[in-house]
């Protein structure tokens, strides 16, 4: 077995026994919430919170172990209503969700964390918003999973691994998994 191979079939059984952070929630009021400007969304609802990094007090996701995640959201305006929130890691704005008259606003987003970071859903807080609401109950989702842990030498191996693959697609003389 080449080196190449081991340190694959290594990382496998690592990815099979270690855990993987991941939440979803969503609101418990299935009614209309609404919104004060800059308000953090409370998904109060937990379906699953493994690594106890989610916080429906809070509303935050404090990351417990560095890696990159997959985080996703949709939030359900009401009718004849806009809504405007945005995804928030620690202070920066990162991205919008915006929905109107029963339509929703979402974001599927994978990105890199640090052990600590914070990421949270904040209603915007521009002078533009007016009496916005969010449709409670499982019309609206806040969710993140842990995808990898891939580290600085790990993406340099899997640079590597990927040119190989790449050469052994042209060449035909390097088979891989």
């Amino acid at each position: 077995m080449s080196e190449m191979e081991s340190r694959f079939n290594g990382e496998v059984n690592k990815l099979k026994s270690e855990i993987r952070p991941t939440f979803t929630a969503t609101f418990s009021n299935e009614r209309p919430i609404p919104l004060t400007h800059g308000e953090i969304l409370k998904f109060d609802k937990v379906h699953l919170n493994i690594g106890e990094g989610y916080d429906p007090v809070t509303g935050y996701f404090t990351v417990p172990k560095a890696g990159i995640y997959f985080v996703s959201c949709t939030i359900r305006s009401i009718e004849n209503k806009h809504i405007h929130a945005y995804l928030w890691k620690n202070t920066d704005r990162l991205l919008l969700a915006y929905g109107r008259n029963w339509n929703t606003g979402s974001f599927c987003f994978l990105i890199d964390l640090q052990k600590g970071d914070i990421l949270f859903v904040r209603h915007d807080d521009g002078t533009y918003i007016v009496n916005e609401e969010v449709h409670g109950g499982s019309a609206s989702v806040f969710a993140a999973t842990f995808i990898s842990n891939i580290n600085s030498e790990d993406r340099q191996f899997n640079s590597t691994l990927s040119k190989n693959t790449l050469m052994s697609t042209k060449t035909g003389d390097q088979t891989f998994i």
